[in-house]
């Protein structure tokens, strides 16, 4: 089968399938008369279908498993960059030992870091663009605009990005403050890539189109996603409990409100919350919209061990020794 979930064949594989005759018209979903959906990661599936084609290997099997080898290679490097990020955060060896192993042995990570999905690829962008403003010279223009086209690119994936990217831009500006000429050029690089969605679009659906407005009217304003179910305010908190693997869910769920308690000021924290609370908001709630967040929970698990480290709630860290070599042994399994 391969994909998580249908809108991942059926919103992406057969809109390139239609370009490449390989699909009727008549068979595709309704975003695709409405053009809701952005025609980035279609073209991906047509140059990767032309580049096999070459060599006689343009089977579809082919090509959705060339497809899902390629988004493992771009989450590895999502992980690595955010791993280099996160480790200035952490106090100890040991802490960055774990960091370690959870951000490249995490059994979610590496089911969903291999799909050709709008969540795993808007994901993935974000995280490196997001790494790149730590890890560049504060001096240097490039890192700055290369952040800004990799946030674009995550949005032209996956709308809903734009919330994370609000955050991070707020932090920016509030409290980071770089100066005007960082900000404009991080803008510089995300104009660029909302550009480059434009005239993607306009090649895909034959005409002009702004598919973010678009998907904005039919779902918001017309509220035409609540006709695919409405779940209460709760609902991540009980999806979350339960495919994270309870008790260790637990951590997860509260190691990211710890994490937001005691660190206000932090991108990280400034990021997640808007597109936390928008997803809450919204009455049809579906697990995989939050996937775009996994690359950040390795940080947030670490963090809530550091959290245990301190002498007030646990002198000998008997708590964290136990819940470590458990959890190891699960993910070994899981992973398995």
């Amino acid at each position: 089968t391969g994909f998580h979930q249908i809108d991942e064949h059926f919103q992406i594989l057969e809109f390139a399938g239609f370009k490449l005759g390989l699909t009727p018209k008549s068979e595709l979903p309704w975003e695709y008369h409405d053009r809701l959906r952005s025609a980035f990661q279609p073209y991906i599936v047509i140059f990767v279908f032309k580049l096999l084609s070459l060599v006689g290997l343009e089977n579809p099997f082919r090509v959705a498993t060339l497809l899902r080898m390629i988004s493992g290679v771009l989450s590895w490097m999502g992980m690595c960059l955010f791993y280099f990020v996160g480790r200035k955060q952490l106090l100890t060896k040991n802490l960055v030992s774990w960091f370690l192993l959870f951000s490249f042995l995490s059994w979610f990570l590496f089911y969903n870091h291999v799909r050709f999905s709008s969540e795993n690829w808007a994901g993935n962008f974000f995280v490196i663009g997001f790494s790149i403003l730590f890890l560049s010279n504060k001096n240097s223009e490039t890192p700055w605009f290369l952040s800004g086209l990799l946030m674009g690119l995550a949005f032209i994936c996956r709308f809903q990005i734009a919330f994370l990217i609000l955050g991070l831009m707020s932090w920016l500006v509030f409290v980071r403050k770089p100066g005007f000429r960082a900000i404009s050029v991080i803008c510089v690089g995300l104009c660029l890539a909302v550009c480059l969605g434009v005239l993607l679009d306009y090649k895909f659906y034959d005409g002009w189109t702004l598919t973010p407005l678009n998907y904005f009217k039919s779902n918001i304003i017309n509220d035409r996603i609540s006709t695919f179910g409405h779940e209460p305010w709760w609902f991540y908190i009980k999806k979350s409990f339960k495919q994270l693997v309870p008790p260790f869910s637990l951590i997860f769920i509260l190691g990211t409100l710890l994490y937001f308690f005691f660190n206000p000021k932090d991108a990280l924290t400034w990021s997640l919350i808007p597109f936390l609370l928008v997803h809450f908001l919204i009455t049809h709630k579906e697990t995989r919209f939050l996937y775009p967040l996994v690359g950040f929970l390795p940080l947030i698990f670490i963090k809530f061990l550091s959290f245990l480290d301190q002498e007030q709630f646990c002198k000998k860290s008997i708590a964290k020794s136990y819940i470590l070599k458990f959890y190891w042994l699960l993910n070994l399994v899981l992973l398995a």
